[in-house]
């Protein structure tokens, strides 16, 4: 394995905030309007937490000429190699607290359905991945990467506390959204019908309440709320109407590909939605 470094030299915004620690920015490009795309999105996330970014170009065939013409964030790195690996090694050589990429690439939505570079380096990374696919528009390259966050919560740790501790302090507001998938009809409990849905969601509603810091919701920082259906249709309807700029999810990793990708709520709202998306990996199940 190879490796030259071209370009300008690393970004970097003084005045920025050390929120949750993010100071060391991967992001992978292909120089396809994806990548671009990712590339505008992690220079307005190393604006917003006074990050470094660092850009990546995997290359298998001679060099390319485009990444002599590398004008992006940060200082571009090309590598030889397989792309998911190089990816996994250069995010753990930078200690990298954030890795944007896109979704699609130079061989189409195809090659991502059936196990593209972004859905491995998803379930593999060392830190948190945020995602941007061809609908995602690019940020004010004057204002801040969002406002208006929409965590799809399922109740396991580390996914709500990751999505406060982001945007504490940014001036962001956050929304928590919990969807019942499964209710259960009416059975019967000692001879006494009993229903199930209300308690179910009733049980839910505790839970997330209880998951949420009361400061965090006396500042009006957080807005909580359980529904019922399935919980990828619920989180792309919501952020659709409220026009959310970001949506954070998490994604467990160890999982068989096939049932990971058709029965996993993450992968559908990465598919579908129409902002970015951050993904927190939970850990092996």
């Amino acid at each position: 394995m190879t490796a030259a470094h071209l370009g300008t030299a690393g970004f970097f915004a003084p005045n920025g905030t050390d929120m949750n620690g993010i100071r060391r920015i991967l992001c992978p490009v292909d120089f396809t309007e994806f990548s671009r795309r990712a590339a505008s999105l992690a220079a307005a996330w190393a604006r917003q937490f006074g990050a470094e970014v660092s850009a990546l170009h995997v290359r298998t065939n001679g060099l390319d000429r485009q990444a002599e013409a590398w004008d992006g964030p940060g200082k571009l790195s090309v590598v030889e190699g397989d792309p998911v690996d190089v990816i996994l090694e250069q995010a753990a050589a930078l200690s990298a607290d954030l890795i944007v990429m896109g979704t699609h690439g130079r061989r189409g939505f195809d090659r991502w359905v059936l196990g593209s570079v972004t859905e491995r380096v998803m379930h593999h990374a060392p830190c948190p991945v945020l995602t941007v696919n061809g609908r995602s528009e690019r940020p004010d390259p004057d204002g801040p990467p969002f406002s208006r966050v929409l965590c799809g919560d399922d109740l396991t740790p580390g996914v709500l506390t990751y999505a406060l501790s982001l945007v504490r302090g940014s001036g962001a507001r956050l929304e928590v959204l919990h969807a019942v998938e499964e209710v259960p009809e009416a059975g019967a409990l000692g001879g006494t019908p009993f229903a199930y849905g209300p308690v179910l969601m009733a049980q839910a509603r505790e839970r997330l309440h209880a998951a949420i810091p009361a400061a965090d919701r006396e500042s009006g920082l957080v807005h909580e709320e359980v529904v019922c259906g399935r919980a990828y249709q619920q989180i792309l309807r919501r952020a659709s109407s409220e026009k959310v700029d970001l949506i954070i999810m998490g994604v467990h990793s160890g999982r068989p590909f096939n049932d990971m990708f058709f029965g996993s709520t993450t992968h559908h709202v990465v598919r579908g939605a129409d902002c970015p998306v951050l993904i927190v990996r939970r850990g092996k199940e």
